[in-house]
């Protein structure tokens, strides 16, 4: 990623996490924008610099503008080399037009030729569009997060 273009590609992401939070129910908008800033200053303490951390441009002309970015750390679990897809991120005005596919699929060579063996992510259950993307990329149900509201009246 260009340098020039980290302020945007931060501004679309606490953009789309903001979504995804208020999608829960769980937090007041001001909550769920410092939630999704927060959370992206920790796992991004040092912007671009941030070890382990692959952010691209998705670029449909090279002397163009970005139209998404996407974001991935890498790790390990036990001796396997994993990807962890943090954003996926197609500007409105360019989704339905199969870049998201594409990104996907040339990240996936990318990863697969450096020896990481799988990729894993998070969609909220709120997204059905990035959920039917994924799932005709491949991608599997490894987990399921199950959560329960408590209240007084139950106990």
């Amino acid at each position: 990623m260009r340098p020039q273009a980290f302020s945007s590609f931060i501004e679309q992401a606490i953009e789309s996490s903001l979504d995804d939070l208020e999608g829960l129910n769980r937090w007041t908008k001001t909550e769920s924008l410092k939630l999704a800033q927060s959370e992206i200053e920790r796992l991004l303490p040092d912007g671009l610099s941030t070890p382990n951390n692959i952010l691209l441009e998705i670029l449909e002309n090279e002397n163009e503008p970005a139209i998404g970015y996407i974001w991935l750390s890498l790790g390990s679990r036990g001796s396997e080399k994993i990807a962890f897809v943090h954003q996926l991120i197609i500007l409105p005005q360019h989704r339905r037009q199969g870049h998201a596919q594409a990104t996907l699929k040339a990240v996936e060579a990318v990863l697969l030729a450096r020896g990481v063996g799988v990729i894993v992510l998070h969609v909220f259950n709120s997204n059905t569009t990035a959920q039917q993307l994924y799932a005709t990329a491949g991608y599997e149900v490894a987990s399921l997060n199950l959560q329960k509201k408590l209240t007084e009246a139950e106990n």
